[in-house]
């Protein structure tokens, strides 16, 4: 009887690293697409820390962020439900967590959703109430 193992040294080492050293799974590939918004705002390195850890709690899932980065969406199913969890700005914590009947409607309320935070973001970084808020003078 033979012993290949020495002839071949790939077999004995993993072609790609799917955890760290402690153990943990490290993020995979996700699909990210970019929602079109008024302004463009450039990526700090707070944001990423926090983009991180997002994705490594969604890991895998197709991850929608706003270009002026007032939010995050990301979709995907499980169990035969078609979900989607939205974070605001740079929250660890999620907006929204629900569940639609089809992908039209949760594509729409994510496209809704995100164009409603930009534009409060927008009033808030101009000083205006946002909308819908009522003041009292």
């Amino acid at each position: 009887m033979t012993n290949n193992q020495a002839n071949n040294p790939s077999r004995n080492t993993q072609e790609t690293i799917t955890s760290n050293a402690a153990g943990r799974e490290l993020p995979q590939k996700q699909i990210v697409k970019s929602f079109k918004t008024e302004t463009k705002k450039k990526r700090t390195p707070a944001f990423d820390r926090v983009q991180e850890h997002r994705d490594n709690i969604n890991n895998g899932f197709e991850c929608w962020i706003a270009d002026d980065l007032s939010s995050v969406v990301y979709l995907f199913e499980l169990r035969g439900s078609i979900l989607a969890r939205g974070y605001k700005g740079r929250a660890k914590k999620s907006a929204f967590y629900y569940s639609f009947k089809t992908e039209e409607a949760r594509s729409q309320f994510v496209s809704d959703w995100m164009q409603k935070r930009s534009v409060s973001a927008e009033a808030k970084k101009k000083g205006y109430p946002e909308p819908g808020v009522e003041t009292l003078f």
